[in-house]
């Protein structure tokens, strides 16, 4: 099985590099999946007690970072490798632990790469974040007598129905892993479905709470420094549109439009999911005859583009939005209003802000529905229905505050996952 599952997997990713180098995916540290690392990063791991934590792309790296910055401080001796599989993921991970970790890509799902890696290094512990099952992984680290954990589990709709067809294989995959951290009760009884073994599960919450922003981060902002960058008068409000996918950027470009003609000071800021999408969303604005500000174009207030009502700001750079979310009026949060499954809503909640998302927000299914049933932000079904929510949010600062609040609350409420998680693991981390 292991050898047939290799030969797929071989030709896949043969198959998989042309795809890669058309769209501009193949970056210089692509041969890292192949176990190919510099000699030194891997001699650096020899005869250290490593703990290597994976988080495939950036929304589980942001989910991690708490959790890595924790076992930094509480196991100062060991070696810590964060592994991504994505470039932005790999990116982020590097902006916050360049200086104290490894940061790798993880090796392709080969046996024989697996153990030429996992071989050289001192590993004591792998740790996943959310639930990356891949089985020669798996298999190589049981192998080798590595205890696994998977924290901060979830289990999607979609991923649940696909595993459940070849539960006959996972179920023994999964008797493999040490350790189950669940976000919820549900996705508790769905990894135990699949043949996870009950006496290994827990829930111990979401560890995207403890990310949203650190106690006091509203203090410690400068907001009125922030808005001097942008170029935003006093009077003037904020729609900002974050993490958005196309055909997104258009309908909410049709809105602003509309919500112009009465609210004359609104400016619009368009956040890409995906930032190399700026120029082509900088044409988009055009065709609607706006005019594009790049944020990346805008220094220390210098540029003052944004204080006529013909601009709209679209942000072209990694790292930005969480802060900008503070100036916010209004936020819609993207990859909803089509079936991208959403984004995380959690940052502009921490700055008390009401959120709007659209139907489709079945990759934070959870935390949508708790915001929802807390009053703590809205769902709207189509352009239409957040063109008029929008209007009758910007008329009612009353209730643009209570949802806000709402927001907030509903945080610092749901803070905690993280702690739970490093002391469920404490006895494996000796």
């Amino acid at each position: 099985m292991t050898i047939l599952y290799d030969l797929i997997f071989a030709l896949f990713a043969i198959a998989y590099l042309p795809y890669l180098v058309f769209t501009g995916r193949c970056h210089r540290d692509i041969l890292q999946r192949f176990g190919l690392y510099p000699k030194d990063i891997i001699e650096n791991l020899k005869w250290r007690k490593v703990i290597w934590v994976h988080a495939v792309s950036v929304g589980e790296v942001m989910a991690a970072r708490c959790f890595c910055e924790t076992l930094l401080e509480r196991y100062p001796r060991k070696r810590l490798v964060i592994s991504t599989i994505t470039k932005t993921g790999n990116d982020i991970a590097k902006k916050f632990f360049r200086e104290r970790a490894t940061i790798l890509y993880l090796p392709v799902d080969i046996s024989f790469v697996l153990n030429k890696v996992f071989g050289n290094i001192g590993l004591e512990s792998f740790i996943i974040i959310e639930t990356e099952l891949w089985p020669n992984l798996i298999t190589a680290l049981d192998r080798k007598g590595v205890p696994i954990t998977l924290i901060n589990g979830r289990i999607s709709p979609k991923s649940y129905r696909r595993y459940r067809r070849v539960r006959f294989l996972i179920e023994g995959l999964l008797r493999k892993i040490t350790l189950f951290c669940m976000q919820n009760d549900e996705y508790k009884e769905r990894i135990i479905d699949m043949g996870a073994p009950h006496e290994r599960v827990s829930v111990t919450g979401n560890m995207k709470f403890d990310t949203a922003g650190p106690p006091g981060i509203v203090e410690k902002l400068n907001i009125e420094a922030l808005r001097g960058d942008l170029g935003l008068a006093e009077d003037a409000e904020l729609f900002i549109a974050g993490s958005t996918h196309r055909p997104e950027e258009e309908m909410i470009i049709r809105i602003y439009k509309d919500l112009l003609v009465s609210y004359p000071r609104l400016k619009l800021l368009i956040a890409p999911r995906h930032i190399e999408r700026a120029s082509e969303i900088e044409g988009l604005i055009r065709k609607f005859d706006f005019n594009p500000v790049k944020m990346s174009n805008i220094t220390n207030g210098r540029n003052l583009a944004v204080s006529g009502t013909k601009e709209i700001l679209v942000l072209d750079m990694m790292g930005r939005l969480s802060q900008l979310f503070s100036l916010a009026t209004l936020v819609f949060m993207g990859g909803s209003l089509i079936g991208r499954g959403g984004q995380n809503i959690l940052e502009p909640a921490v700055f008390s802000k009401p959120i709007i998302f659209g139907p489709y927000m079945f990759n934070f299914k959870d935390i949508a529905e708790s915001f929802l049933k807390e009053d703590a932000a809205c769902m709207v079904r189509d352009e239409d229905e957040l063109l008029k929510l929008s209007r009758r949010l910007l008329e009612d600062s009353g209730r643009q505050a209570e949802l806000g609040f709402h927001a907030r609350s509903l945080i610092e409420k749901n803070r905690g996952a993280t702690k739970r998680n490093i002391e469920s693991i404490a006895n494996i981390l000796t």
